[in-house]
């Protein structure tokens, strides 16, 4: 679309004068102490944070938003043999799996869009759905299992948990994707996604 794109390094985003910009995409990745009152003063003047994968974990616990991270429930290991704990803790990890999740289309950022889509997730991280009416934006479904691996435990606790949420920051909105919609850049489902959150994220 030949627009403009500025590559700040994460460590220096306490210090950078974030006055010129209006849209910030956190990937994954951590953030250095002060970053978040910076960003909440920055959200208040109306601007737009995008935060993906383990960013949108880190905006939660800094308090950018006030959504729940569900923490999935503990596995019963107490019967499994010593030689298999290992393999049978690292069967719960998500490498990549493609699962089906419903969007709410009277929201801005589903615009364009299908009210089915299909999610490339890599994380095991699960998002709750949001408390405040109208701010979860797509979820995943009851049977959301499409192709790849994922153990019969994780996808117990993928029904039904948040894929994309977006939420009020003063005049601003904190939008959070649970995985990268635009994973490797090879995942096109989930771009028109992405750029409804840059691009429309400051009309509602």
């Amino acid at each position: 679309m030949k627009m403009p794109v500025s590559l700040l390094e994460t460590n220096d985003l306490n210090r950078l004068d974030l006055n010129p910009y209006n849209v910030l995409i956190l990937s994954e990745g951590t953030y250095p102490n002060g970053a978040a009152e910076k960003l909440k003063t920055w959200l208040a003047e109306g601007n737009t944070l995008i935060a993906l994968q383990g960013a949108a974990q880190w905006a939660i616990r800094s308090n950018l938003t006030d959504e729940k991270i569900k923490e999935p429930k503990p596995l019963d290991l107490r019967n499994v043999p010593f030689e298999n704990l290992s393999r049978t803790r690292g069967a719960q990890n998500i490498a990549g799996a493609i699962f089906e999740a419903k969007l709410d289309l009277t929201h801005p950022l589903a615009f364009g869009q299908n009210e089915k889509m299909a999610f490339f997730k890599s994380s095991e991280t699960l998002y709750q759905i949001s408390a405040v009416p109208g701010a979860t934006v797509a979820r995943y479904t009851d049977q959301p299992y499409i192709s790849g691996y994922v153990s019969d435990e994780m996808l117990q606790e993928i029904k039904g948990t948040a894929a994309l949420i977006s939420r009020k920051s003063g005049r601003g909105n904190v939008i959070l994707f649970a995985d990268n919609p635009n994973f490797r850049a090879f995942w096109y489902g989930t771009n028109g996604l992405m750029l409804n959150a840059i691009f429309l994220g400051r009309i509602y």
